[in-house]
């Protein structure tokens, strides 16, 4: 695999928008000149590119400046939600899947956004108690201290219910 396929699709990636096996998500800028340089080896880039610009344009780095020379791309961007002056086609890639594609992105993305709400607490403890907190996030084998503290809290709402 090319270099810079494996960059992009690393970033696409860790985005949650093409999983590729075998590929580990990591968070690099990409440019439009590398996503279309990727797009010649593994064509799925194309049918995701439209759910990045539209939901997520903040992962393609210099973005604006690389735009003006894929006349075609602002063009499908610009009538992505307008089904008569919709293309037909996205660089070979049915429009049709394109916007499914980023439907779908958009509902995963709202999706995780409400399961990502949280608030901080902060907790005055003393050191046993710190200790004690430790030693059952070992034995229960969770990934932290407010993981074990979130696991006590609904073992304990579900005895008392």
């Amino acid at each position: 695999m090319n270099p810079t396929t494996q960059h992009v699709l690393e970033r696409l990636n860790y985005e949650k928008v093409l999983l590729t096996s075998g590929v580990i998500p990591r968070r690099k800028r990409v440019t439009l000149d590398e996503i279309f340089n990727a797009a010649l080896e593994e064509p799925r880039i194309y049918e995701v590119l439209p759910a990045i610009l539209m939901y997520r344009p903040q992962v393609i780095h210099r973005q604006d400046r690389d735009r003006k020379k894929y006349p075609e791309l602002a063009k499908a961007m610009k009538n992505f939600f307008n089904p008569e002056k919709l293309p037909q086609s996205f660089y070979g890639v049915d429009m049709q899947d394109c916007l499914k594609t980023a439907l779908r992105y958009r509902q995963f993305l709202s999706e995780n956004a409400s399961k990502r709400k949280s608030r901080t607490l902060t907790l005055r403890l003393g050191i046993e108690d710190l200790e004690r907190l430790k030693r059952l996030t070992q034995r229960l084998h969770t990934k932290g201290v407010s993981e074990t503290i979130r696991l006590l809290a609904r073992e304990k709402e579900g005895a008392s219910s």
